[in-house]
């Protein structure tokens, strides 16, 4: 995806996720509804050493 920050362009890539349905079943709000989560959380693929007035941490991307 194409994005623009104060004139900026950049390029953004969102990791695809992969859904697994269980069986679990509730209802939320009186709907019956099915419960989904991801088969596995992806890890920030990089860190930045980043500071900001004069305090350092560590940024993910």
């Amino acid at each position: 995806m194409r994005l623009s920050y104060r004139g900026a362009a950049y390029q953004s890539v969102a990791p695809a996720i992969e859904i697994t349905e269980s069986h679990l079943t509730g209802s939320y709000r009186g709907v019956p509804t099915r419960f989904s989560s991801p088969a596995s959380i992806p890890l920030p693929q990089s860190t930045m050493r980043l500071s900001y007035r004069g305090s350092h941490y560590l940024g993910l991307r």
